[in-house]
């Protein structure tokens, strides 16, 4: 039989999403511009606030981005997916004077929506097409209604409260308008690269600010970067990253000898997991194919003959190395 599991890289997806979040968190840092700083775990897992000097606390615009690390396609009514646009929708309700935009970053490549998805492509396509405004403006508003239909047909994700997915309600239910804000302020950034992928990246920038570093003083600097997010991420309150907290960091850590011990073990230890859960998955895979090559069939019907006589079970039965067994309860039947 074959060897059924249920979603079984989620243990490797909860680590490999753990250092993807810390990665991204260290690369928006690094991109930090004069008057910009980070927020962790706020409104999402990392929030860009610009700081405008004209512009009251509330007023300042407000860049909310949500990670996903997997290795699933996403469409327009996977519950990410869903999830994520109706917590744009209820950020923008209890937060009107706020300018927020939204962008969902994610491993993931885009599917295309089945049935009653009527568009030629995926809508998550058709969304960021008219969020970018390349679609023609003759067919914008048509596109919009496909759009605000489709959703209107999608089911509320099972763990999304009924609050938040009531906010989604209220901006499909209301003017087309209030719909197109939502697609203008949403940014769909998929096929992002895996933790792996964006430390390299991380890496070749620290190299990039200091000409005269080293690789290997260029891993230094990551490190001490990743354990400083990490131990931020574990205290309670405001978790705020800004520049002066990032020169001050690359200039001389902040992290004590242990804290930068702890910070490269957790790092060592979810690449070792990381590594012995795919190895384990390619023997479950393995395995699964050799269980299936070695299934015995108990019957089989064999190619007719012109000499059939057309009888339910006229035709011989082959017991593959059953019929010692038959042949003994027959036996045992018949023996008075």
């Amino acid at each position: 039989m074959t060897l059924n599991t249920n979603q079984r890289r989620d243990a490797r997806a909860t680590f490999a999403g753990y250092v993807y979040q810390v990665n991204v968190s260290v690369l928006r840092w690094l991109g930090l511009k004069p008057g910009e700083h980070l927020e962790l775990e706020a409104g999402e897992d990392i929030d860009l606030i610009r700081d405008t000097s004209a512009a009251k606390e509330s007023e300042k615009e407000r860049v909310l981005e949500q990670l996903k690390h997997t290795s699933r396609s996403i469409t327009l009514r996977s519950p990410d997916a869903l999830e994520a646009v109706a917590n744009y929708c209820q950020h923008r309700k209890t937060n009107p004077t706020t300018p927020l935009i939204f962008r969902f970053l994610t491993t993931s490549s885009v599917g295309k929506e089945r049935h009653p998805w009527t568009g030629d492509g995926p809508a998550i396509t058709l969304w960021e097409d008219l969020r970018t405004h390349t679609v023609p403006e003759t067919e914008r508003a048509a596109r919009l209604e496909q759009l605000r239909a489709y959703l209107k047909d999608c089911p509320k994700p099972e763990d999304l409260s009924e609050t938040v997915w009531q906010s989604l309600r209220e901006v499909l239910n209301a003017d087309v308008e209030e719909f197109e804000a939502i697609v203008n302020g949403f940014e769909w950034a998929t096929e992002s690269g895996n933790h792996e992928a964006i430390e390299h990246v991380l890496l070749d920038k620290l190299q990039a600010r200091d000409q005269e570093a080293s690789e290997g003083r260029a891993k230094v600097s990551y490190h001490n970067l990743f354990g400083f997010v990490i131990k931020l991420l574990t205290q309670s309150g405001s978790k705020t990253l800004t520049l002066d907290t990032l020169n001050a960091e690359l200039t001389a850590t902040s992290l004590s000898r242990d804290d930068q011990l702890a910070a490269m073990q957790l790092r060592t230890w979810i690449a070792r997991v990381d590594d012995t859960l795919e190895e384990h998955e390619s023997r479950i895979e393995a395995l699964e194919t050799r269980i299936a090559e070695r299934r015995i069939k108990t019957f089989y019907v064999p190619e007719p003959t012109s000499g059939a006589s057309g009888l339910l079970f006229d035709f011989n039965q082959s017991l593959r190395g059953r019929r010692r067994r038959l042949e003994e309860l027959n036996a045992f039947l018949n023996d008075p």
